[in-house]
């Protein structure tokens, strides 16, 4: 590992100026479980590095104005605490099958999200949740939208300048059902294939939300619209689910390698794991309308 700068910012205005200084030289350390790794393996090699786990402002969980914000700098292992994040099926589902325990009491939301690894799972989440990023910088505070902040392998749409402070959930996800199924070689492992998805139902049973990310291609989150398409405005069945599983492998064109398997394998985990998915989605979307309907 080069050796490098390192800064302590004790505050979002501190760790904006110290990172306009820098420009591209500089890294963000979060929890550091994937950015020190990389450096060990000289795939970064930043001269300066800013350290914001002391910045308090970056660890909160609120609830306003019918949305959730969560701080980029909480860790996984806090996630799993918060009542407002137990609600929502599909980060508690990601959260099971995120590394080990040690991992998840130093990795952030914010620092997986920023590293854009195209096999993680915490970017797909996003965008099936269709999550708000808000970026700092000294000019000021911008929103990104999940889909446009995920550019690809190790890519986001952040400016130099920037922090990723907060991510914003809209409320509305409490009312739709949702579920993340992820397929390695064990626990914990990178996904070979992860496919988020998201299920809204009107009291009929009728398709109003749908969505389905696929996750472990190697060019990150894929947001797979043709599938999510197949179930929006028809009554939502079992059936239907595995006609959307199957489109869903369709769409998607994973490319054969020595360590994960041919193509053809691939679309089939696709396809399997997108139905397992989408049940799970189905199947909480049923409860969410019982529940209603019963109040």
């Amino acid at each position: 590992m080069r050796t490098f700068e390192y800064h302590r910012a004790i505050s979002i205005e501190d760790a904006c100026s110290i990172l306009s200084r820098y420009g591209s030289d500089a890294r963000i350390l979060a929890g550091g479980q994937s950015l020190l790794n990389m450096m060990k393996w000289r795939l970064a090699a930043p001269n300066a590095l800013i350290d914001v786990s002391r910045i308090a402002a970056l660890k909160g969980i609120q609830e306003s104005n019918g949305k959730v914000r969560i701080g980029s700098m909480v860790t996984y292992n806090d996630l799993q605490k918060f009542a407002p994040i137990k609600s929502i099926a599909i980060i508690q589902d990601a959260l099971e099958v995120i590394a080990d325990l040690q991992v998840r009491n130093l990795g952030t939301l914010g620092g997986s999200c920023c590293q854009a690894d195209p096999f993680g799972d915490m970017p797909n989440v996003m965008i099936a949740l269709d999550a708000t990023m808000e970026a700092t910088s000294t000019q000021g505070s911008r929103e990104i939208r999940a889909r446009e902040f995920f550019r690809g392998p190790l890519e986001t749409s952040l400016q130099t300048d920037e922090v990723l402070t907060s991510i914003l959930i809209d409320g509305e996800v409490l009312r739709q059902g949702s579920a993340y199924e992820k397929f390695s070689w064990r626990k914990g492992d990178y996904a070979i294939v992860s496919v988020a998805s998201i299920i809204g139902l009107e009291a009929d049973g009728r398709c109003t939300t749908s969505r389905i990310v696929v996750g472990g291609l190697g060019v990150g989150p894929v947001e797979l619209l043709g599938a999510a398409n197949a179930l929006l405005g028809h009554m939502a069945t079992e059936d239907l689910v595995k006609e959307a599983a199957q489109a869903a492998a369709a769409e998607c064109q994973p490319e054969s390698d020595r360590v994960y398997g041919s193509a053809e394998y691939k679309k089939l985990l696709i396809e399997t794991i997108a139905d397992r998915s989408l049940e799970r989605s189905l199947r909480r979307a049923r409860d969410i309308v019982a529940g209603d309907s019963n109040e």
